[in-house]
Order: C-alpha cells, then sequence, then structure tokens
C-alpha cells in the first residue's frame, strides 16, 4: 500500500486546515487571492463589446465586437448538503462538432444565401427553424430559447498564438460574468483542406450561490483560425442542465463559408501550441500543468505550488494535493484518508465508500464523508490509472453534514479542479 510519511502538522485553534499543513517535502506559499464580485449568472447580455483586431484591419472591415455580460445581485442561499459521495455527470453545452470540410475550393466564394446572417468576409451563418438570431456590427447573436450563441470573424495577425485571441475575448466577455471556473484550451480540430485551419477551445462554468451546486452558466467558446489570420469565434452558453448544440446544417454551412472566404493576408504557418490557461481576471488556485480551480467568493487562496493548494472562507477551507505511486483505487482513497486524519482532529469517516468507473483519460473517482469535532465535510481522490498519479480533494466546513453555508461554492470548486485537467502529469 503506498503510504505517507508521517509529519508533525500544525493546527490552528479551530482545527483548521493552514498553509504548511501538508506532506513532507511540499513547500508552501501563502498568495493573497483577488475577490470578484458573486453572480447568479443567469443572464447574459448579448449586446457588444470591443475585442482586438490586427492592425492592418482595413477601414471597412466589419466590427469586431463580442458580447458583454451582466451581473445580478448575490443570492442568499440556504443551508444545503455538501455532496460527499457521488460526483454527477458533467453537463455544458456541447462543443462545436468537428466540420465536414469539402475537398476542393471552388473559383469564386458562394453569394451569401437569402435568410442567412453576415458576418463580413464572405462568411455566414443560416438560421435554421426553432432559432432566431440578429446581426449586429458583424456580430451574431443566436438562439433557441434556452441555448445562445454568438459568432464573430476578425482579422488577426497570421501565425499568432491562439491563446491571444482567446484571451481577449475572455477579458471582454466572460470575465464580467463575475466567477467562472475554466477548462484548458485545446487543439480541438484542424484541415488543411481547402486551406490550412484549427480549432482552439475551453470550456467554463460561473458560479451561482443559489444553485446546490453552484453552477449557473455552461459555455464552450472557440477561436476558429486560418492560416492567413481570418478568425471566427464561437461560444456557445446555456443554464448548466442543459445540453445541446447549433444545427448541424447552420453549424457546417457557418464553417465552409469561414474555410472558402477569399483569403485577407499573406499566410502564415499555424501555430500549433500546447494545452493552457487562458489568462483570467479570476482568482485561480494553479497546481501542476492546467490543473487548478477558481476560488468561489469569499474564499481566499493561502497557497498554491505544483503538489499543494488551499483555499478558505471564514467557515470553511478546500485544499488539493498531488500524490504519486497509486496501484488502485483503494489505495489513493485510503492515502487520502491519511492525509485528512493527519490534517485535521478527531476524525471520523462514514462507512460508505463510493469508487467510480474510470472516464476515456482513465481517471476514477472515489470519495468519503467524514467529520471532525464539531466540523464535517468530504474526500473526493481522482486516480488516472494510467500512471498511478492523483489528486485528493478535501473539503471541511463548520457544523453537522447538511449544515455548511458554503455547500455551493465548495461544490462549484471541486468541479471547478475536477474539469481543468486530463491525465495527472
Amino acid at each position: 500500500m503506498h503510504t505517507t510519511a508521517a509529519t508533525t502538522v500544525p493546527r490552528s485553534l479551530r482545527n483548521r486546515l493552514i498553509a504548511g499543513a501538508a506532506l513532507v517535502g511540499v513547500s508552501l506559499t501563502g498568495l493573497a487571492a483577488c475577490q470578484l464580485p458573486t453572480s447568479s449568472a443567469t443572464v447574459r447580455s448579448a449586446s457588444a463589446v470591443q475585442i482586438d483586431k490586427a492592425d492592418d484591419t482595413p477601414d471597412d472591415s466589419p466590427d469586431d465586437t463580442v458580447p458583454p455580460s451582466t451581473t445580478e445581485p448575490p443570492v442568499t442561499n440556504p443551508p444545503v448538503t455538501l455532496p460527499p459521495i457521488s460526483l454527477p455527470p458533467v453537463t455544458t453545452p456541447a462543443p462545436a462538432p468537428e466540420p465536414t470540410v469539402p475537398a476542393t475550393v471552388p473559383a469564386t466564394p458562394a453569394a451569401i444565401p437569402a435568410g442567412a446572417l453576415d458576418l463580413g468576409d464572405g462568411v455566414y451563418v443560416p438560421v435554421t427553424a426553432g432559432w432566431t438570431g440578429t446581426a449586429t456590427d458583424g456580430v451574431v447573436h443566436l438562439t433557441d430559447g434556452t441555448m445562445e450563441v454568438l459568432i464573430q470573424v476578425v482579422r488577426r495577425t497570421p501565425g499568432e498564438s491562439p491563446q491571444l485571441v482567446l484571451d481577449e475575448y475572455v477579458a471582454a466577455s466572460i470575465d464580467p460574468l463575475g466567477t467562472v471556473s475554466f477548462g484548458p484550451a485545446t487543439l480541438r480540430w484542424s484541415t488543411d483542406t481547402p486551406r490550412p485551419a484549427m480549432e482552439y477551445g475551453f470550456f467554463y462554468t460561473t458560479f451561482d450561490p443559489a444553485a446546490t451546486d453552484g453552477k449557473g452558466l455552461a459555455g464552450s467558446a472557440s477561436a476558429f483560425i486560418r492560416d492567413d489570420g481570418l478568425t471566427l469565434v464561437y461560444d456557445v452558453w446555456a443554464p448548466a442542465s442543459v445540453t445541446g448544440s447549433l444545427s448541424d446544417e447552420s453549424f457546417n454551412a457557418l464553417i465552409d463559408s469561414f474555410l472558402f472566404a477569399p483569403e485577407v493576408a499573406a499566410p502564415a504557418a499555424l501555430a500549433i501550441v500546447p494545452d493552457f490557461r487562458v489568462t483570467t481576471a479570476n482568482a485561480i488556485a494553479r497546481l501542476d500543468g492546467t490543473a487548478g480551480f477558481t476560488a468561489a467568493p469569499g474564499f481566499v487562496i493561502q497557497a498554491a505550488t505544483a503538489e499543494y493548494a488551499l483555499a478558505g472562507s471564514a467557515t470553511s477551507e478546500i485544499a488539493v494535493v498531488r500524490t504519486s505511486g497509486h496501484p488502485d483505487q483503494v489505495d489513493a482513497l485510503a492515502t487520502g484518508m491519511a492525509t485528512t486524519a493527519q490534517l485535521l482532529d478527531g476524525v471520523v469517516f462514514a462507512e460508505d465508500q463510493w469508487f467510480g468507473e474510470a472516464d476515456s483519460l482513465g481517471v476514477a473517482g472515489s470519495s468519503i464523508s467524514f467529520t471532525a469535532g464539531n466540523r464535517s465535510g468530504s474526500v473526493v481522490v481522482f486516480l488516472d490509472t494510467t500512471n498511478g498519479n492523483a489528486y485528493t480533494l478535501l473539503t471541511v466546513s463548520d457544523g453537522a453534514p447538511g449544515a455548511s453555508v458554503d455547500a455551493a461554492a465548495l461544490a462549484f470548486m471541486q468541479h471547478s479542479m475536477l474539469n481543468s485537467f486530463g491525465n495527472i502529469a
């Protein structure tokens, strides 16, 4: 069995997790957290704010605009149960499907069909049955009454990193939503025909303190980038309980028109980059690679290293510890339980343990709940069965099980951590 060497762990008078209470050899650094406004994140505006374009964009090109967002006053939610055992499936709007690309380029760009919305530079999107749409200053907004899609075409510098355009979009349109959890931006699709192009995208979730799981809106934002710098920004979002996507008819016509649109600048090689985290105004407790979680309102990041992260509020804490050398889930959860007993006094674990199946990447979850004097919480472990590495998520709050005033925030941060990594390096 994988074991952790015994250490002398400092504890506060209130039996709290503190920076410095970690495994042997882990160096912790206290960080000042940036506290963001709380948002119920159930409404998002489709009016426009500015996003930069390349300096050589002609003056007659479409305005480069993206939607801003609105925030609502904080919601005081009643105490809810901290979910200790089962991990619900992640539900987000489906990312843009992989396009079907014709093999040859026509001699002239196709005319914009009647009823389609013009994005400029020869790019358009049809509005299919069940959807309505508007085009304002080069920004197209589509909705079916529940899902929202925002599309914009901009001219960017050929060969630039996809992170530049995604970072600008996040700053202009997503950060103003308030507290947001971001997944890593990944290469979702690429093609060489009819010209080199690629798609980088990421998932995101807004915080809603009135929701039991802390999730408000769930979205997927992408940048489709051609080798001549023509870029299509595509953002789809809906309440976190909703799944779906733009119709295949609309989406395929959109991507085809984008790929076959006239060249706008001398081409350069596409900048294929490793997975990355977008830059955000949100306070992120970063670990190694893309792993980390967004701090919910009221939580201050107290430590963040490659091996350990900690954030706390007046009544609750969440800690993430990276471990390795686990032969199976049982060992990984046992190590997480031992770490919990090391960090907190008087820990009594529940009898029931939960073990989940491995996902497509080989990562499997397990969990158990506990009490510690007048506090209670849960241990959730994610084990990469391909290499034996694991993340242990420990959450603890004042009061009996089900009495945490931070339950929504803790659930949101658990979700944020879960969706921040693929394999555990």
